[in-house]
């Protein structure tokens, strides 16, 4: 038995943070002290958050981490493994430095301690640009705030209205901020296919509305949506449109069975004549029983081809 002013206990919790943990210290205490009778201590409870670093090897450094070195506060940027004969193998790591925008190059040992730093994330909507400031707007205070376009580098270009950003906090200061991983843009600039002796997939370059240059299949033309990988800059599909949210193309036969009901007998002015519709795709899935079984669908989506979703559904057979 025991008697003590006020109760106080320590709890060490550890939560996921990507491939790492992330440990906070959590003090918590009563103001009133301990019942004699195994009861438990009684409520209102407070809590005191403590944050620390986390020490991991120099192999477990990863983009988009934020590190402490050499008294200064680093974000990486790229991270490469290498290995130098008999030297043994190396971290090559660009970094930046959050507190002048200067980046460095560092090279780390596989085993040697780095000290990672947390950094607070908040979720902000983009507004509008204005020289080289960005203006956001948080969801929930609905507060404006101005933060640097440097913090996107490259990946501003992917900014548009009412997009989603994340921006990253360390100490009340902004340190870094992102667009979201996959973003679709339109194709602006595309050169014609022309189909070669082997059936390799060959890539081509398109321009993209924001002005970026990416690799892309064949088979994309200018005017086309597409998906984008931001932090590669790469293509990653075709973007699918869903027609009055019935169905959505996901596949080349469902594209294929669609191109053969315009060659067959589907025009403009038989668009609202859902039997023709549905007799192209009956034509047209018999072509494939791959895609028998998305008839249902198919001719769903064919009778809501009519004013103000003409154009829609032609846009679609047109993939």
């Amino acid at each position: 038995m025991y008697s003590v002013a006020s109760a106080r206990r320590r709890l060490l919790l550890t939560f996921s943070s990507s491939s790492l943990s992330q440990r906070r210290l959590l003090t918590y205490t009563s103001p009133s002290s301990p019942q004699l009778n195994n009861s438990s201590l009684d409520p209102p409870w407070s809590a005191v958050q403590r944050r620390w670093g986390a020490k991991y090897s120099g192999i477990d450094v990863r983009v988009g981490n934020f590190i402490q070195r050499k008294g200064k506060i680093f974000e990486v940027l790229k991270a490469n493994h290498t290995q130098q004969g008999r030297g043994g193998a190396t971290i090559q790591a660009e970094l930046r430095d959050v507190e002048s925008g200067n980046k460095v190059t560092e090279r780390f040992r596989t085993d040697e301690t780095i000290e990672k730093v947390f950094v607070e994330e908040r979720s902000f909507t983009f507004l509008y640009t204005e020289g080289n400031f960005v203006t956001v707007m948080d969801h929930e205070t609905f507060e404006q705030m101005e933060i640097s376009k440097d913090l996107f580098g490259k990946a501003a270009a992917y900014l548009k209205e009412d997009m989603k950003i994340i921006v990253q906090m360390f100490d009340g200061r902004l340190v870094s901020a992102f667009v979201p991983h996959r973003v679709t843009c339109t194709v602006a600039e595309a050169q014609s296919h022309v189909k070669g002796l082997t059936t390799a997939t060959r890539y081509k370059r398109v321009v993209l509305d924001n002005g970026l240059t990416v690799m892309a299949p064949p088979f994309i033309e200018a005017g086309d949506e597409i998906i984008v990988n931001t932090v590669e800059d790469t293509y990653i599909t075709r973007y699918e449109f869903r027609c009055g949210g019935i169905l959505s193309f996901h596949t080349r036969w469902i594209q294929f069975a669609a191109r053969k009901m315009l060659e067959i007998d589907v025009c403009p002015k038989d668009i609202n004549r859902q039997p023709v519709c549905v007799k192209s795709a009956q034509v047209a899935l018999s072509l494939s029983p791959a895609i028998s079984s998305t008839f249902q669908d198919l001719s769903l989506c064919l009778k809501m081809w009519q004013p103000p979703y003409a154009s829609l559904g032609f846009k679609v057979a047109k993939l």
